[in-house]
């Protein structure tokens, strides 16, 4: 019967489950896209970085002079697996930013055509 079904979560099938951190100490597992906008609401200067890993794939942005971007710009960073795979980009707008961050979170890449990315020397 389809309401029999069961549901394993991420975690016990073993695919790494999204977790949101910030420069603010919080953590979500998981996260929603109103989790999601909310920690991008935060960054400030004091705030001034949000990381969305799922294993060793992750989205990060990252607020002002600290980030090495122009004050009251974003930097938003993508790596997909290995070093040569380390993307940056430059953001004005925080809605933008929700974006990549809710598609990343949904396994939806295409966010990345949205931006003009340089790749990261690692």
């Amino acid at each position: 019967m389809p309401g029999d079904a069961v549901h394993s979560p991420p975690a016990s099938r073993g695919d790494p489950v999204p977790v949101l951190s910030a420069c603010d100490g919080s953590r979500i597992e998981n996260p929603g896209a109103a989790d999601i906008e909310a920690a991008v609401a935060r960054l400030s200067a004091g705030n001034w970085f949000a990381v969305l890993d799922r294993g060793d794939h992750y989205v990060q942005v990252g607020f002002g002079e600290q980030a090495a971007t122009r004050r009251g710009r974003f930097v938003l960073e993508h790596r997909a697996g290995l070093p040569d795979r380390h993307f940056r980009a430059e953001v004005e707008d925080r809605s933008r930013i929700v974006r990549a961050f809710t598609g990343f979170a949904s396994g939806d890449d295409g966010w990345q055509q949205e931006f003009d990315w340089q790749r990261m020397n690692s």
